[in-house]
């Protein structure tokens, strides 16, 4: 059964004090972190959410665009369980990765590093 847990990357704190939130997708105790292009404080992270934020706007920004990448990634593993696939971790992160860069203005695609370094791997 495929799970996301929203996680927060401590490791990978910024100069600004805020630290990535990435998405932890699971299948059958597999797992892969997607990137969900969020920064928060840490202070202002807890239980998966973002909560006491001093904008409640931004709080609720946040917390709704959140819900959507995890409904998304979701829909995506319930796309591969429909085609009678199974949606391994790996799988499922391409597919959302490259959902997510068609979706980007040609000049944005161009200019980001994870794209470009993905390219080089490749």
């Amino acid at each position: 059964m495929a799970t996301i847990k929203l996680i927060q990357r401590l490791d990978k704190i910024n100069t600004k004090e805020q630290a990535p939130v990435y998405a932890q997708y699971s299948h059958y105790s597999k797992t892969c972190l997607i990137a969900t292009g969020i920064k928060v404080e840490s202070k202002y992270w807890k239980d998966g959410k973002v909560y006491r934020h001093e904008d409640s706007n931004l709080q609720s920004k946040f917390n709704k665009k959140l819900l959507s990448i995890s409904n998304k990634i979701i829909g995506i593993a319930s796309d591969f369980e429909e085609r009678e696939e199974i949606p391994f971790p790996e799988a499922v992160k391409k597919e959302y990765e490259d959902k997510q860069r068609e979706k980007l203005p040609e000049a944005d695609l161009q200019r980001s590093i994870s794209f470009l370094w993905r390219d080089y791997l490749n």
